[in-house]
């Protein structure tokens, strides 16, 4: 077999991770169908397909999976996925989620639908999974994982994914960390807004860090979010006026280093104004 050269260095040197960052990002785009400038479904779906299958995971899953978050916020009882968590167990399982447990677990979503549809559903909060993006999804994966495997470059590359893995574990929560919980349209959209360089926006797709208008805004593409029209949407859209003296430093604390510390913080009320 024959090795791609930028594969096995990008690989071997453990560098891959940095472009499956950048592509994350884009594919939590088409997540929410804002990648293109117009709605089309169809090219939306496909890419998302497509992107999806290069993290190994079924975009139809993590897409209805993840509007479920959006849809929650903090308004959910705590569980094993964000701080607070209810018991031993879910204690336990909020560090295996930082450390990116849950990457790995979506990679078994589209196995366990075709032993049980029912079952991965349920596991994994999709209702209905629509079944010809599941099955695009299973293809396009196996399709990647062949082609990784006859470039002799499967091996090689799969350092980069577990340092990856590593990156979607500490996302998940580090905007939300520590804010109240409740009832009520507030907890829909609590999370924090860092302000941050437009270069570090730009190329984050701008959702880490204008995370309040995310949640508010989630029709809105990230890289947009930082502009006053949007800025100003969401407040009149919310009624909210986030605090916004959060900077790129203390993005990259409450991702490293204070999530890490508890699973049980002390209530932060100090996301709005």
């Amino acid at each position: 077999m024959t090795s791609v050269p930028v594969l096995a260095f990008f690989g071997h040197f453990s560098f891959a991770w940095i472009p499956l960052i950048l592509m994350y990002q884009g594919c939590h785009e088409l997540q929410h169908a804002t990648f293109f400038q117009k709605q089309d479904t169809a090219s939306n779906n496909v890419l998302g397909a497509v992107c999806s299958s290069l993290f190994f995971h079924n975009f139809e899953f993590v897409r209805r999976s993840h509007g479920q978050h959006h849809k929650i916020g903090r308004m959910d009882l705590p569980n094993a996925m964000v701080d607070h968590p209810q018991g031993f167990m879910p204690s336990v399982f909020y560090y295996l989620n930082l450390v990116g447990f849950n990457y790995f677990m979506y990679m078994l979503a589209a196995p366990i639908w075709i032993l049980n549809k029912r079952i991965a559903e349920v596991a994994f909060g999709v209702n209905g999974a629509n079944r010809g993006l599941v099955l695009m999804g299973i293809a396009l994966t196996l399709v990647w994982i062949v082609f990784l495997y006859s470039t002799n470059t499967l091996s090689s590359i799969l350092l980069s994914y577990f340092i990856f893995s590593l990156y979607w574990g500490m996302i998940q929560n580090s905007a939300h960390y520590g804010l109240e919980f409740g009832r009520g349209d507030d907890y829909l959209y609590t999370a924090k807004t860092y302000r941050v360089p437009a270069v570090l926006h730009f190329l984050s797709f701008g959702t880490p860090f204008s995370h309040f208008e995310h949640h508010v805004l989630p029709g809105v593409p990230g890289v947009l979010l930082n502009e006053k029209v949007h800025i100003s949407g969401a407040i009149d859209k919310s009624g909210i006026e986030p605090y916004s003296n959060y900077s790129a430093k203390d993005y990259f604390k409450d991702l490293i280093v204070r999530q890490w510390a508890t699973p049980y913080p002390k209530t932060n009320t100090k996301w709005k104004n």
